[in-house]
């Protein structure tokens, strides 16, 4: 089962406390160079963001949260808004994953409303772990 976070690296990062470059490395690639910005633009504590990548420990922070959400958005799966971009969701798919699985996670997560991408990036990685089993 692969499926990234985060994006969605913190899916399976989260459940089963494999990094995200392990798991994801394609998408990995897209996120690194935005892993400084999105540190300092969310003052998210770099220890906790390198947890996160490194050991898919994702603390229940605000400004975690706002991590992700830089992130998603500068990926393509949020917009500025918070809105699930479908395209961009999709794609941070590993393309080795249960297509059903991925499905029902797109069915399911892609209904997901929020006013910020805080917020969105939260809802959106609680949705894929409620999903992925």
């Amino acid at each position: 089962m692969q499926i990234l976070f985060i994006f969605l690296t913190c899916v399976i990062s989260v459940s089963y406390q494999i990094s995200m470059k392990e798991t994801h490395p394609d998408f990995y690639e897209k996120v690194e160079k935005h892993i400084e910005d999105c540190t300092r633009e969310s003052g998210a504590n770099k220890d906790d963001v390198e947890k996160l990548l490194d050991k898919g420990e994702f603390l229940d922070k605000e400004e975690l949260k706002c991590f992700l959400g830089c992130i998603f958005e500068k990926t393509g799966v949020l917009n500025t808004k918070g809105e699930i971009q479908e395209s961009g969701f999709k794609s941070s798919f590993s393309i080795d994953a249960d297509s059903k699985k991925i499905d029902k996670i797109m069915n399911n997560c892609l209904k997901i409303q929020s006013e910020n991408s805080c917020d969105a990036a939260y809802k959106l990685v609680k949705c894929c772990e409620e999903n992925v089993e």
